[in-house]
């Protein structure tokens, strides 16, 4: 079983270059994942990627578990942004880039046991 880390297929320079190189779930990033894991007869946990969004100008930051037969097993979506605005200080809003992801997906069994989807939290979220 490989893991990966969120934020796997690229940093943008900025907000807009992130929105605009974001992909569909079945696009070449996921596909490239898929044909890895199908190869090598592994699990590859694709910890997150940018997901293009239709209709919205922001996208969603998504974890993809894939199995060694190179199937999607499962996706979610992040919920809990990261979002810290101090007036006159420091703005740092993911949700001005990235739509909350809006359901929890349940463990999935896999070679090494069962493993949940989830991307980084911030405390912050949790203090609001």
């Amino acid at each position: 079983m490989v893991f990966l880390p969120e934020a796997v297929d690229y940093i943008g320079e900025s907000k807009q270059q992130s929105i605009d190189m974001a992909e569909d779930l079945n696009g070449i990033t996921t596909s490239k994942y898929q044909d890895l894991a199908k190869q090598l007869g592994v699990w590859i946990s694709v910890g997150g990627f940018h997901q293009k969004v239709k209709e919205e100008k922001r996208l969603l930051n998504t974890h993809v578990l894939i199995d060694n037969n190179g199937e999607i097993q499962s996706t979610y979506s992040k919920a809990h942004l990261f979002d810290l605005d101090i007036p006159e200080k420091v703005r740092l809003c993911e949700s001005d880039y990235t739509v909350p992801g809006d359901k929890m997906v349940s463990p999935v069994e896999t070679p090494v046991g069962k493993v949940g989807l989830s991307i980084v939290s911030f405390l912050s979220s949790i203090l609001r």
